[in-house]
């Protein structure tokens, strides 16, 4: 590392000028701490022998100058030395002559120079050099994530977090953090849930009412139904089957009187037109000649007419 500290002071004169100063490492004789403060910067190169130049490899540099006294300052000018030159790599290399690349998991393909190892590991890696996926149930940015409840506790994806085998029981989602809802429990949210008191939703795994069960239903789900409930529900189901009884046999009395009524007006409509038929009939035989009239003997005289003369000839005398 190479500093140099040429110093300007509060005036015009340089007051560090000729000062005693100190560096904690000397590259060469020709770059002492003294040549940053002898006043001359016309030629910054190393062969100039005007800069103070620290020893090679050295990773922390100290240069300091004792002024005398309690001065004030009011600015410091630093000049570098000029042919510079940058030691190092080109991004993505590492190694002697750089002939190494930086592992594939590296952020920027930064890694340090010698070593390779990353400064920084891409999402889902860790490791020096972000070569190991994130497990042990994190993901993420440095696997800084907890997964979800994947289906038998297994490794969610080291980038993104999905579960890619499904949920474990009382979960859903891509990431399996959101609990079954809607009335729903167990694997796959494919169970419903009993009947928990207020409608409650039961326990998203087990499916247990944990407030209690509503009005008419017991045990640990809520989906038993109570004894008394069961006598109420048997009562009602008489009463539902005497109604339809009931009904059955009114419609059916209905329909028979209904029947019966018809009948009898059709029998009472025929009987009317037999007596029209039979008076028609009646008058018909009276205007007729009877047949038999016309096939006996005219001559003799009824037996019945033959009394009724008698009868009135005994009344004469």
């Amino acid at each position: 590392m190479i500093l140099i500290y040429p110093i300007s002071s509060i005036s015009l004169p340089n007051i560090a000028l000729g000062k005693a100063a100190y560096q904690s490492s000397t590259y060469s004789s020709l770059t002492g701490a003294e040549k940053a403060v002898d006043g001359l910067k016309s030629n910054l190169s190393y062969n100039g022998g005007q800069c103070a130049v620290s020893g090679s490899r050295e990773k922390t540099a100290l240069w300091r100058v004792d002024l005398g006294d309690i001065s004030t300052i009011q600015n410091i000018t630093i000049y570098y030395m000029t042919e510079n030159q940058a030691w190092g790599c080109q991004q993505g290399f590492y190694g002697v002559n750089c002939t190494s690349t930086c592992p594939d998991n590296c952020v920027s393909d930064l890694c340090e120079l010698v070593t390779g190892s990353c400064f920084q590991c891409a999402v889902g890696y860790r490791g020096p050099r972000c070569d190991i996926e994130c497990d042990g149930g994190m993901y993420g940015q440095d696997c800084s994530n907890t997964c979800g409840s994947c289906l038998n506790s297994r490794q969610c994806h080291h980038i993104n977090g999905s579960c890619q085998q499904g949920c474990g029981p009382g979960y859903q989602g891509d990431k399996c953090t959101e609990e079954c809802n809607g009335g729903t429990y167990g694997q796959d949210c494919g169970y419903a849930c009993g009947l928990c008191i207020n409608s409650r939703q039961c326990h998203h795994i087990n499916g247990s009412c944990l407030q209690g069960c509503g009005s008419g239903y017991q045990g640990d789900k809520c989906t038993e139904v109570t004894s008394l409930s069961a006598k109420q529900q048997s009562c009602e189901n008489s009463i539902y089957i005497s109604a339809g009884v009931s009904a059955i046999i009114v419609i059916v009395g209905t329909i028979l009187n209904l029947l019966i009524w018809k009948r009898k007006h059709h029998m009472l409509k025929n009987s009317s037109k037999n007596i029209t038929n039979s008076h028609v009939l009646d008058k018909q035989d009276k205007n007729i000649p009877s047949t038999y009239a016309e096939l006996g003997d005219v001559d003799k005289q009824h037996t019945y007419d033959n009394i009724h003369h008698y009868s009135e000839a005994n009344y004469s005398k």
